[in-house]
């Protein structure tokens, strides 16, 4: 537009008669025209996008582990939570438990091996483990750094070296609500871990908005398992 407006102002001073500017008017109408449009489809990917970023189901045959932990500001307390649905979004086991006083990459290991303790011992055999801590799935899946002999990660390793199925992934922190809540909820509470067979109180609400979600967005793409990828990995 502004070269339009420098080619206008060039004719007028060394050509006499150069009509009216209608070009110029015609062109930045369709420049602002296409403008429009573009932030039309902008917002449309962007609420596509959103959508995707829901919680997805799993394949079938494989149950969804996602995991969280949550960490105060003013004390460091912790808890971490998690819930297991089926390849329909069902609710199957949630969890919730006080840790005490950590950093934040510490909780949110926790928060893996809990939820991987919880799910080999209700007997699953494929589990789709899920956190929204990219640092700390790396730490589980590449075994990397200072956090190689720690304990807790020892325990981790073992609980993936047992004969099942497991893949633990990275996933936007918009995919992992009910997670999070359940991981304030242990936070708020320093008494004995609780376990749910059914959404606790208050949380109902999350699970349906997450499972609709999940059914306007069609979940992932049918599979017949979860692909992995460079912060996945898959033991079995």
């Amino acid at each position: 537009m502004r070269w339009l407006l420098w080619k206008r102002q060039c004719r007028l001073l060394f050509e006499e008669d150069v009509g009216v500017p209608d070009d110029v008017l015609a062109t930045g109408n369709h420049l602002l025209m296409e403008n429009s449009n573009a932030l039309i489809w902008m917002r449309e990917t962007c609420a596509r996008s959103e959508l995707v970023q829901s919680w997805c189901k799993s394949p079938t045959g494989w149950v969804k582990m996602n995991v969280d932990a949550s960490v105060s500001i003013d004390d460091q307390t912790v808890g971490v939570g998690g819930i297991i649905r089926d390849a329909v979004g069902s609710w199957q086991f949630g969890f919730a438990r006080y840790v005490g006083r950590c950093n934040a990459l510490l909780a949110e290991i926790w928060a893996i091996h809990d939820g991987l303790l919880h799910a080999r011992e209700l007997g699953y055999h494929r589990v789709e483990l899920e956190s929204d801590c990219l640092e700390a799935v790396h730490i589980v899946t590449c075994q990397s750094g200072a956090w190689g002999g720690s304990a807790l990660l020892l325990s981790i390793n073992r609980l993936l070296a047992m004969d099942w199925e497991v893949v633990v992934r990275h996933i936007n922190r918009n995919m992992n609500k009910v997670a999070d809540s359940l991981a304030k909820r242990g936070r708020a509470s320093s008494i004995e871990p609780t376990n749910f067979s059914l959404p606790p109180e208050g949380m109902e609400d999350l699970v349906i908005q997450e499972q609709r979600a999940m059914s306007e967005d069609g979940g992932l793409p049918a599979r017949d398992a979860p692909m992995s990828s460079d912060v996945s990995v898959g033991i079995g």
